[in-house]
């Protein structure tokens, strides 16, 4: 398995160098109790009090240490898990559309949501406590060296047992995981979805059958998610049993050697208490373990999502100009079953074109080779004498600004909306506000639009999504039926509006045949 890319190293290092010293602490905390158990046999009040309060100093000391390693591991968990979020949106962003929209959103919101979550809980945050343990169990075993090498002898065979469990189960957590991550994709998928075509589901009278298909989702999600928790609980209880063995063991052990003069009293509890401090660890670097590999099929899922995403996106476009050419272009959705054969047409600088077609023809999909949308296709689509294959998206968004027939409105202001948060002049904002008479309905709304821009009407989103293609200035502007579902009168208003927009290339998609609307272009192309 690849390794997950680790940022802010520096905290890993501080706060693993501050649990190493509470690791210290505690060794020392337990010998010097031992020492307090010898003093009270051996009758010597003011070396008992003298270690009492040794160990008051130490206890003052570890939570110091203890509320330092904690808010650094959580800033070195933080900071990670910012940059993986970081890197898989900019891995998106970077991908190209045409690959993005090969796998369904709900995956995508899967692995920025669940996914690192669980990568959060299962790895990251063990981190540092996987040091803490190390050190702690390191620290403790010289300890026992220390009072008697022949129970850390017999220590030693019995510490291997709880070892041994977590990877006995390795694949079995793995499997789970797997079906975790899947059925949570599957959960949110079917969530998305219904909640989006509410009013579809509603209106066709189709709740009860949508409701069973939640259920059947939420069932798989919850047995999933049961099924990987019960088993990563049995394998902690499991190691936790065993480790108890192991323990009451060594104290058998421990317990003999008193018995036959090989060590004192307070030793023992010295060596009791140091064995919590070699088990514990124990134990907890087995749970470690078994999370560490219920987290490795969520890691191999991340990391080809964040490959792309290193470098920075966007910088300077360079500015290309020319005529839009199709030579021989054969589209299709399906290899060998062209939907659209041997197009060729010549798209000049300053006109403007309609294309039209029954449902099903193609002629969305044709514009979509042009924008890198849709890359199943054949022959040569060009700008200027450039191959759109030698362009950038950027490039080609920067030439074309794209209207398209489904609108998508983002919960912020009409402003905001239309320049997408980007940084332009106030005087552009307003120009690009009036060309397309939306000050009135500015005046009205000057809040945040909610979901889908859902208060407001269809000829309104339509004037917002051209103001927002406008405001980038591009050379061309294709629109994809831009006048459908909408009243007669604000579909002449739309169009009227279009045909205003002289100083653009304009290619107009859609059904509408009427003549007195196709007369007004200056080429009429029929798919």
């Amino acid at each position: 398995m690849k390794k997950m890319k680790e940022e802010s190293r520096k905290l890993l290092i501080y706060s693993a160098a501050a649990y190493s010293i509470c690791a210290l602490l505690e060794t020392l905390f337990a010998l010097i109790l031992g020492k307090v158990v010898d003093d009270a046999v051996n009758g010597d009040m003011k070396q008992l009090i003298c270690h009492a309060f040794m160990n008051i100093g130490i206890i003052l000391i570890s939570l110091l240490f203890y509320w330092i390693a904690i808010k650094l591991r959580r800033a070195y968990v933080r900071g990670n898990i910012l940059s993986i979020k970081r890197r898989i949106m900019m891995s998106l962003y970077s991908r190209g559309l045409n690959i993005y929209s090969k796998k369904p959103n709900s995956y995508y919101i899967n692995l920025l949501s669940n996914d690192v979550d669980m990568i959060e809980e299962n790895y990251f945050l063990y981190r540092p406590l996987f040091v803490f343990c190390v050190a702690e169990f390191i620290f403790s075993f010289g300890a026992l060296l220390l009072i008697s090498w022949k129970a850390l002898l017999s220590f030693a065979v019995l510490f291997l047992i709880p070892l041994i469990i977590p990877q006995l189960f390795a694949g079995m957590i793995k499997k789970r995981s797997e079906k975790v991550s899947e059925g949570n994709e599957h959960f949110i998928f079917e969530v998305k979805e219904q909640i989006q075509g509410m009013e579809e589901i509603v209106g066709n009278l189709s709740v009860s059958t949508f409701l069973k298909k939640f259920a059947e989702a939420n069932n798989v999600q919850q047995r999933n998610k049961e099924s990987a928790g019960t088993g990563q609980n049995f394998v902690n209880e499991l190691s936790a049993s065993c480790g108890a063995i192991s323990q009451l063991g060594c104290m058998a052990v421990g317990a003999a050697l008193v018995i036959y003069g090989d060590m004192s009293v307070g030793a023992l509890i010295a060596s009791v208490q140091l064995l919590n401090s070699i088990f514990g660890p124990i134990n907890r670097i087995a749970e470690i373990s078994a999370k560490k590999e219920s987290a490795k099929p969520i890691i191999e899922k991340l990391l080809p999502e964040m490959e792309q995403g290193q470098e920075a996106i966007s910088g300077a476009v360079s500015k290309i100009s020319g005529d839009i050419e199709y030579d021989n272009v054969e589209v299709w959705y399906e290899m060998g079953k062209p939907v659209i054969k041997k197009f060729s047409h010549r798209f000049k600088e300053g006109k403007t074109y309609v294309v039209i077609g029954d449902s099903g023809t193609g002629k969305t999909t044709l514009f979509k080779c042009l924008l890198k949308l849709h890359m199943d296709f054949s022959g040569k689509i060009r700008i200027g004498n450039r191959e759109i294959e030698n362009l950038s998206e950027e490039e080609i968004y920067d030439f074309v600004g794209y209207v398209p027939q489904n609108v998508y409105l983002f919960n912020e202001t009409i402003e905001n909306n239309i320049t997408m948060s980007g940084a332009y002049s106030e005087k552009e904002i307003y120009d690009v506000i009036k060309k397309v008479n939306l000050e009135k309905l500015i005046e009205e709304n000057r809040g945040k639009l909610g979901d889908l821009g859902q208060e407001i009407s269809g000829g309104e989103k339509q004037r917002i999504i051209l103001a927002r293609a406008l405001i980038r200035k591009p050379q061309v502007l294709l629109f994809d039926e831009p006048t459908t579902a909408l009243d007669p009168g604000t579909r002449d208003s739309i169009n009227e509006m279009i045909f205003s927009l002289t100083e653009y290339t304009r290619i107009v998609i859609t059904h509408d045949r009427r003549p007195e609307y196709l007369v007004q272009f200056d080429e009429v192309i029929e798919i």
